[in-house]
């Protein structure tokens, strides 16, 4: 399954970025780099915990934390909003 969403803030380049979910890894991109490699990749078991901020029609605004402590501002659709969502539960 793959997913793309943007990164809005966080301890990554705020509003510059993007991220990826993809058969469990989350990658992160800085779009100013112009480059087809992430930045950051994290596994599935990684996400500690993904919360709802603000949906608004078919996006979901969220914070997603990881297991080294960094943590970004996301918006994506709802349905991978769902799938990290599901990673962060199976890691709690």
């Amino acid at each position: 399954m793959f997913g793309q969403f943007k990164v809005l803030g966080g301890d990554f380049k705020t509003g510059d970025g993007k991220g990826q979910f993809s058969f469990g890894t989350l990658s992160l991109y800085d779009l100013k780099k112009h480059s087809f490699t992430a930045d950051t990749k994290y596994q599935e078991s990684q996400i500690r915990s993904v919360e709802p901020q603000l949906q608004k029609g078919g996006k979901m605004t969220f914070v997603c934390r990881l297991s080294d402590g960094r943590k970004f501002i996301g918006e994506a659709e709802v349905d991978i909003y769902q799938r990290l969502l599901v990673a962060a539960l199976a890691n709690g």
